[in-house]
């Protein structure tokens, strides 16, 4: 069992649970007699794996710098306008899809993610956080750059049918993303138009999305539906983000008990990690747009501060004329 689980998952185990892996075996080997094809094994495996440094997420075969507008990216209502909800989600998607492609299950090991975690590296998933980051801030820009309060209004409108399309996708990865976008800071300061749209047509799937994406995404009720299976055959992109506190979690857990591998908290990490990255390898059958693919790729993140002067702008603190 040892030998198949080290052939066919060996690069998902963090650089201590290998090593643990490494001892175990040996002390096996000297007190046991195991033959030492799993030892061998391993070394091989050894000699395969490149750093992680070396790992890096390539940008996506539709997108080329001829494919580059700058006005799409300067002016994220040309890119409203231009493109329908289901282009937008489509080509979130595809985007999420060749990040995921690219994503090593031993960067989820060991906290690579935190910032403070220096002595290891997660090319990969820096490359992923930027994307989230960039769809965030993105989101946000496209809302408060619109001075005109109508036009503001069928923005976030516009964006919540995103949302929903996201949804029915499962792309919950992007749904975070662009949901988180409307939920920060520059944005919620626009009382009145998120009022407007609240008030709307657009009420009842507003709500929906604020109870399932509540607590920052870090809810119970969002869990449940990234576990549920969907209603038709189709890859599933669990939000990583979002269950980055889970893997902390596990990481507290000790990697040896009474000097035995926790095979336990093995098991957990490889089955969460595993659900995080199912979607790895799927097809989908979506067209490429590479103009859209390219603002996001290439937008570049806003300062915050500027982002919440803009809002200011359109909707000064002062100015609560749809509340008594």
């Amino acid at each position: 069992m040892l030998e198949k689980w080290v052939d066919e998952a060996y690069y998902d185990f963090s650089d201590e649970m290998q090593k643990t892996l490494a001892r175990w075996v040996r002390n096996k080997i000297d007190k046991d007699g195991i033959p030492p094809r799993l030892l061998h094994l391993m070394k091989q495996k050894d000699r395969q794996r490149k750093p992680l440094s070396q790992y890096t997420v390539p940008p996506p075969p539709a997108l080329s710098r001829a494919d580059f507008d700058p006005v799409l990216v300067r002016d994220p209502h040309k890119v409203i306008t231009q493109y329908n909800e289901k282009e937008l989600a489509q080509q979130l998607t595809l985007l999420t899809l060749h990040i995921h492609n690219h994503l090593l299950p031993c960067e989820f090991m060991g906290c690579k993610w935190l910032p403070n975690n220096a002595g290891h590296n997660a090319p990969n998933f820096r490359v992923y956080r930027d994307m989230i980051n960039k769809v965030a801030n993105w989101t946000i820009f496209a809302i408060v750059s619109q001075e005109d309060f109508d036009t503001r209004v069928q923005t976030v409108k516009k964006l919540y049918l995103v949302c929903e399309e996201l949804r029915t996708m499962t792309n919950w990865d992007m749904l975070v993303a662009v949901h988180g976008g409307m939920s920060a800071l520059p944005s919620t300061t626009l009382r009145n138009t998120h009022y407007a749209v609240e008030n709307s047509e657009m009420g009842p799937l507003v709500r929906e999305l604020k109870e399932i994406l509540a607590h920052q995404g870090r809810s119970k009720l969002l869990f449940d539906y990234m576990a549920r299976e969907p209603d038709t055959p189709q890859p599933v992109f669990p939000s990583i983000v979002v269950s980055l506190k889970q893997l902390e979690y596990m990481e507290e857990h000790p990697a040896e008990v009474d000097g035995q591998i926790n095979f336990f908290r093995m098991s957990l990490e490889h089955s969460l990690i595993k659900h995080l990255l199912n979607a790895k390898g799927s097809i989908l059958p979506y067209q490429p747009i590479p103009k859209l693919q390219a603002v996001f790729t290439l937008y570049k993140v806003k300062d915050m501060q500027d982002l919440i002067s803009m809002a200011y702008r359109c909707e000064p603190p002062q100015n609560e004329a749809y509340y008594d």
